[in-house]
């Protein structure tokens, strides 16, 4: 080991530099995760979770958060985005397909159901390797339910599953 580094002085600095991007895409990943599950509380206060932490309490001590404000932007940014734009709920799977046509077809079927149901939105997914086009935004299953009803007597093959909605305009 030894003649190792004597012969290869670089490596020692390059396993430094991996070790420490590793623990920084850790750090990045917990306070994600962290902020994440923690989101509609902070929503609720007028602070966020960095000044909440860093937040002097007399007796209960003082945490310092060395990083780069990138990060904190970038988590802040994460936040007010999904708490802004989505919510869990339901859609409609109307088709579903892989191969060479797929994609076409999965076009073909997105303009067929806008023809037939031109108030819903239609979101087309590629999950490899299959084209998935799901439609509509429902809040709970009951509304998906009502809407399948319907659906169901032109895509005979449409089912229920849960999603990220988005959020339904308000009129």
């Amino acid at each position: 080991m030894d003649i190792h580094k004597q012969q290869y002085p670089f490596l020692a600095t390059k396993r430094k530099k991996l070790l420490c991007e590793k623990s920084n895409l850790s750090l990045l990943a917990f306070f994600v995760f962290f902020f994440t599950i923690f989101s509609k509380e902070l929503k609720s206060q007028s602070l966020n979770i960095f000044t909440t932490l860093t937040q002097v309490i007399p007796q209960q001590g003082k945490v310092v958060i060395n990083q780069s404000h990138k990060i904190e932007q970038l988590v802040l940014n994460y936040i007010a985005y999904t708490q802004s734009t989505s919510l869990s709920g339901y859609r409609i799977r109307i088709f579903s397909a892989s191969g060479t046509a797929a994609r076409a077809r999965a076009y073909g079927e997105r303009e067929r159901f806008l023809s037939l149901y031109p108030g819903i939105p239609v979101y087309i997914e590629y999950e490899a390797p299959n084209f998935k086009l799901y439609v509509g935004d429902y809040r709970n299953r009951h509304e998906a339910f009502k809407a399948l009803k319907q659906i169901s007597q032109d895509f005979t093959h449409a089912f229920i599953v849960p999603s990220i909605i988005n959020l339904p305009k308000i009129e």
